[in-house]
């Protein structure tokens, strides 16, 4: 439809702005915001393939993500920062 393809043409748009923003910031040897929103929009969205975790079982024995492809997984992170 035509606000599915305006969608998909801003995404586009936005991709490429913070590629340029992210380069130039690379240049000063720091991470930046626009590398975080790049890795965002082109790794975490509705129907992409999950990135890889790994963590371990109560047993200790080490597991990844994708070995319970096909399965409902909830995955609990916490921490103390």
């Amino acid at each position: 439809t035509e606000d599915e393809s305006k969608a998909s043409a801003d995404r586009r748009r936005a991709v490429q702005l913070l590629r340029g923003l992210a380069k130039g910031n690379s240049a000063n040897g720091g991470n930046s915001e626009a590398e975080n929103l790049l890795y965002d929009l082109e790794h975490l969205q509705v129907g992409m393939k999950a990135p890889e975790v790994t963590g371990t079982d109560p047993n200790g024995k080490t597991i990844k993500l994708s070995q319970l492809r096909g399965k409902v997984v909830v995955l609990y992170f916490w921490g103390f920062w």
